[in-house]
């Protein structure tokens, strides 16, 4: 019986998708991959859950071939945007990952969630206002 929804939490349980999706409907790796323009032992490590960081454009080309949307869907955040202490010295927030799509995200898309360098210096900054530390 197919599965109307599915939350997908990693590469593995993404792959496992895929792969009963195909079975599913009732094709072969080699013609699922054809359909969406993939090589077969690109799609066997998808299905694997072996491609920690699968071309997003890839992925959504299966899911199209297969006829799956991907639909995202905001959680309640963990934490909420809010101002450091001093505000008014320093206009700088933070927001904690709240979703699992964030996970995903990350071991699918290259970079993903890692801090640019102006990100990386703002939090170093972040740190020695808290801490009140001026040297680093």
């Amino acid at each position: 019986m197919a599965r109307d929804k599915s939350i997908i939490s990693s590469p593995r349980a993404l792959g496992a998708f895929i792969h009963d999706a195909r079975i599913e409907r009732n094709l072969t790796q080699e013609s699922l991959a054809t359909l969406a323009g993939v090589s077969r032992s690109w799609l066997i490590g998808v299905e694997q859950g072996k491609r920690q960081r699968a071309e997003f454009d890839k992925i959504l080309n299966v899911l199209e071939a297969l006829n799956i949307n991907l639909v995202l869907e905001r959680q309640p955040a963990k934490q909420t945007l809010a101002p450091e202490p001093n505000a008014s010295q320093n206009p700088v927030a933070t927001l904690a990952p709240s979703d699992d799509i964030t996970n995903m995200l990350k071991n699918s898309v290259p970079n993903f969630g890692q801090a640019s360098g102006i990100t990386q210096a703002l939090n170093r900054q972040n740190q020695k206002n808290k801490t009140g530390n001026s040297s680093e």
